[in-house]
């Protein structure tokens, strides 16, 4: 049992649950769904009848006929996700329940002790955040499986960004002082433009190169740069057609506007570059040490050029939080008392730290037939 799909459909389209024949290399999809992540742990039965699975939204086990023909039945409900599922000759099942909280921080480049802004239970597309020019962060809460943006102040309850009743989410980008653009709707494929102040949408973007996974934008608001389909796309907030820059994933933008940080897979090999936005070559910039960018990252650049990014070094789990010095690629971790994955960071304007960290604590179950 894998989980993937067609090479095609790029990473972002794995989400569906395939049996693989070890012996000729072909494929049959069993399940399928919508959102990448919504199957994680799978297992075949001991006596290689049924297929087993742990979803998402809800959180539960399923079951289907390894011979297909049927739908997924559902055994029984969890309360988080699981990643991992075995069995044993006597039909005992075993798996994992994992909590992936993750927390909105401030800390001090020096590290130390980390302040906690807002926090929710679970891991889902809350792993990125926006800080606004006033100081406030723009996040994203799932209430009863609805997406929604989010204002979080420090000592005040969070308030949604906007009224209106569609799903608002992330990617977010702040273009210019007065205005955001985000995802609206429930594909991602459609950007909308909002006013800071009321949360007002001012106009749409159709955008029509894929769900939107991540957005920059210019200092002056004018030109959006998303990431979709495994490439970085240039797309006006006038509205227009969007065309494509390049391949990878944009991380950060200058905030001068001449450049931005990319992160590239080649043969293999996960790079870190400087990519101008005008006239100039493409610049790799060699990360002191062994950590290296993890594709998922998003990161902040200051005036000074330290872009500030999760690493993943070679002696940790996690993603560590990192400032990296783009003109010489030196990386220096940055100490604080939380544990987890700094997935997005950004700068404040009295230069601290803001990131998103997702901690992780799991637990062992076993389940057992009750005996008739």
């Amino acid at each position: 049992m894998v989980i993937g799909s067609p090479v095609s459909q790029g990473l972002e389209g794995a989400k569906d649950l395939y049996v693989l024949d070890l012996a000729s290399g072909s494929t049959r999809r069993a399940v399928t769904r919508n959102n990448p992540t919504q199957i994680r742990g799978q297992a075949v039965t001991r006596d290689g009848q049924s297929i087993l699975f742990a979803e998402q939204g809800p959180f539960q086990i399923a079951a289907l006929q390894r011979s297909g023909g049927s739908q997924p039945r559902v055994l029984f409900p969890l309360t988080s996700m699981a990643w991992a599922i075995d069995t044993a000759q006597d039909g005992t099942l075993y798996f994992d329940q994992v909590n992936r909280s993750t927390s909105l921080l401030r800390f001090s480049l020096q590290g130390g002790h980390a302040v906690e802004l807002a926090r929710v239970p679970v891991m889902d597309s809350t792993t990125q955040f926006a800080a606004l020019p006033d100081g406030r962060t723009v996040w994203e809460q799932q209430i009863a499986g609805h997406y929604r943006l989010v204002i979080v102040e420090e000592g005040k309850a969070t308030v949604p960004f906007s009224g209106t009743a569609e799903e608002t989410k992330f990617p977010v980008a702040v273009t210019g002082p007065k205005e955001i653009a985000f995802a609206i709707g429930e594909d991602g494929r459609t950007i909308g433009i909002a006013s800071i102040a009321t949360g007002r949408i001012m106009r749409r973007i159709a955008f029509d190169k894929g769900s939107v996974l991540g957005m920059l934008a210019t200092a002056d608001g004018q030109t959006l740069y998303c990431n979709a389909g495994r490439a970085i796309w240039v797309q006006p907030v006038s509205g227009g057609v969007a065309t494509r820059l390049r391949e990878g994933a944009a991380v950060a933008i200058d905030p001068a506007g001449k450049y931005i940080v990319v992160i590239d897979v080649q043969e293999g090999r996960t790079r870190l570059l400087k990519a101008p936005l005008g006239k100039g070559a493409e610049q790799e910039i060699p990360i002191s040490g062994e950590a290296r960018p993890y594709i998922s990252a998003t990161g902040a650049i200051n005036k000074e050029g330290k872009l500030l990014i999760g690493l993943q070094a070679p002696d940790s789990w996690f993603l560590d939080p990192a400032v990296v010095d783009l003109a010489t690629g030196r990386a220096t971790r940055i100490p604080n008392d939380v544990l987890g994955d700094n997935f997005s960071m950004a700068w404040t304007p009295d230069g601290q730290v803001l990131a998103a960290i997702t901690g992780l604590q799991s637990s062992l179950w076993k389940f057992q037939r009750e005996p008739r």
